[in-house]
Parts: C-alpha cells; sequence; structure tokens
C-alpha cells in the first residue's frame, strides 16, 4: 500500500505499509528539505559521547538540556504531531500524545545487534539524518520476524530525512549493520499506547 500527499513545499511524502517480515510503515521525505537540513545541523553540534551494552554500541548526548531543547523543537514544529498520526493511521494503534526522543549517532564501529524491544509495548519511528548515505558506509537497517535473520528479511538503507516505523513485538526484530565510515544520525520517536477508559 502506498500513499503519497504533497506538502506545502511540493515535497512528496510517500508512504508505504510493508506487512513483510513484520508490519512496518516507511516514509520518505519525513521533513521538508530545510526542517531536515537545520535538524541535521543542530545534531552536528551536540556534543557526543559513546554507550556500548551487550547487544548496542553507539553514541548518545551528553547534554540532557540539548536534547529537551530539540524535542521541544519537534513539538513546535508538529513532527512528533506528524508522526503519531502516520503510525495510529497505517499501523492501525491508539498512541499517547507524547513522544520520548532518544537521539543516535553512528560512527565507525557502532551498530545494533538483533533484538526486539521487549518487554516493552511501543510504537517507534526512526528518522535517518545524514550527509549522502552510500552503501559503503555501512549501517543498514535490518528487520526479520526471527532472531536468526532467517528470510524473510527486509532491508532499509539509511537514506537521509527516511524513515520506518512499527509496533514492537516477539516478532519484531530489529538490528543496525555496522556503521564503516562517516556518520549518520537517527532521531527515534518512542510512543506509548493510548490507555483505553472504561
Amino acid at each position: 500500500m502506498v500513499k503519497s500527499a504533497h506538502s506545502e513545499s511540493n515535497d512528496v511524502e510517500r508512504l508505504r505499509v510493508e506487512r513483510e517480515p513484520f508490519t512496518h510503515v516507511q516514509v520518505a521525505p519525513v521533513l521538508k528539505a530545510e526542517e531536515a537540513e537545520e535538524l541535521l545541523s543542530v545534531l552536528e553540534r551536540m556534543d557526543w559521547q559513546r554507550r556500548k551494552q551487550s547487544f548496542y554500541e553507539f553514541d548518545i548526548v551528553t547534554n540532557q538540556q540539548s536534547r529537551e531543547n530539540l524535542q521541544e523543537r519537534l513539538v513546535r514544529s508538529r513532527t512528533i504531531d506528524r508522526v503519531r498520526g502516520w503510525l495510529e493511521q497505517y499501523l492501525s494503534t491508539q498512541l499517547a500524545p507524547d513522544a520520548v526522543i532518544d537521539l543516535h549517532r553512528y560512527s565507525p564501529g557502532t551498530g545494533v545487534g538483533v533484538h526486539t524491544d521487549r518487554p516493552t509495548a511501543e510504537a517507534r519511528f526512526v528518522l535517518n539524518l545524514n550527509r549522502s548515505w552510500q552503501p559503503n558506509r555501512g549501517g543498514i537497517w535490518v528487520l526479520s520476524a526471527r532472531s536468526d535473520l532467517k528470510p524473510p528479511v527486509h532491508f532499509l538503507p539509511p537514506l537521509h530525512n527516511t524513515g520506518f516505523g512499527f509496533l514492537t513485538s516477539a516478532v519484531s526484530y530489529h538490528a543496525l549493520s555496522e556503521r564503516l565510515c562517516s556518520v549518520t544520525y537517527a532521531v527515534v520517536f518512542r510512543f506509548a499506547f493510548k490507555e483505553i477508559e472504561d
């Protein structure tokens, strides 16, 4: 299923829902070109430090105020509202109005192992921002319904100003191959499910 819509700047949003290996929505472009450039410039000016755990290694923002300022920028620009709307419409769910924003920088040697984020139950959207990604730079997103990455497997290159969203579940395995050179950023939007009132 593909939908196209014209934004005010005549950028064309292309939204695609894929059912394999698990249901996810792909969006390109996520932001207007000038918004993406501004956001990337903000990320490039931030201070980062390496974070390493058993199944991942990437850089995180060292200054909490910088992260909060960026989150406020995403609120003011209604980006969080747009992302939530895509997830609700195309993944058939209802989400809480606010998002938790995680910021990751993938520099050479970083990556994320295969995992599902369970038992956390939430909707995720990953926005890729970088300067002209090329295949030889690595850092490709991998989606699978199995921890051993047997087919079907979906590969998503981290092209600038593209994104994908999904619901965490027992079969929403995902990973990021090792980044080989240069730098890319991910803005991760995390939405809790809306509580159903009696």
